[in-house]
C-alpha cells in the first residue's frame, strides 16, 4: 500500500508518533492557549502570574522560590523566599525522585519517577485534585483521588486554575475548573 498525502497510512509506528504529537499538542494548548507561562523542558515552571518559580534538578530534588503567600512554595509556610528552597523533604515529597514540575496560579504540581502526582498551594477551584478546596502548605500525593486512581502518570501541566495529567495510555486527565 502506498502512502498518499491526502490519505494517511497509519502503521504502528505512525500511531506512536501520533500519540507523541498529541502529548506535545496538549502541552502547547495548555501553556500557549490559556496564557500561562510555558515550561523550559519539563523541569522548570513559573506560576501563572510569574510571581514564584519551581524547578527539579537531575537528582529529583525540588526547589521553589518567590511569592509564598498561598503556600505555593510547599515549605509549610506562607513566607516569600528570594532564594531557591529545597522542599524535597516536605510533605509527601519526602524520599521521592521528581521528574517533572509545573506551576499554576499560586499552586504547584510535581510528578515522581513512579508516576505519582503531588500538588500544593492555593486550591480555590479544586485545582490541587485532592477532593477539596482547602489550601495545602506542603506537597500532597493525589494519585489515589478521582480519575488519577490506579493510573501511571507520565506528564503533568498546570494552567491558571487547573492541572492536566497525561497517563501512560495517552489519556489526559483534568483537575480543577
Amino acid at each position: 500500500m502506498s502512502h498518499h498525502p491526502g490519505y494517511p497510512f497509519y502503521s504502528i509506528k505512525n500511531q506512536f508518533i501520533m500519540k507523541q504529537k498529541l502529548f506535545f499538542v496538549l502541552f502547547a494548548l495548555l501553556f500557549w492557549g490559556v496564557g500561562a507561562q510555558r515550561l523550559v523542558g519539563q523541569t522548570l515552571g513559573t506560576n501563572f502570574a510569574g510571581s514564584n518559580a519551581i524547578t527539579a534538578d537531575k537528582n529529583g530534588k525540588v526547589y521553589t522560590w518567590g511569592n509564598g503567600s498561598s503556600g505555593q512554595l510547599g515549605n509549610n509556610s506562607t513566607t516569600n523566599s528570594t532564594v531557591p528552597v529545597d522542599i524535597s523533604s516536605y510533605g509527601d515529597l519526602s524520599g521521592k525522585t521528581i521528574v517533572a514540575v509545573a506551576g499554576g496560579s499560586s499552586y504547584s504540581i510535581a510528578l515522581d519517577d513512579a508516576g505519582k502526582v503531588y500538588t500544593w498551594g492555593y486550591n480555590y477551584s479544586g485545582q490541587l485534585g485532592n477532593n477539596s478546596t482547602t489550601t495545602s502548605l506542603v506537597p500532597v500525593d493525589i494519585s489515589s483521588y478521582g480519575d488519577l486512581s490506579g493510573k501511571t502518570i507520565v506528564a503533568v501541566s498546570a494552567g491558571a486554575q487547573h492541572c492536566i495529567a497525561l497517563d501512560d495510555a495517552g489519556e489526559g486527565l483534568y483537575l480543577g475548573v
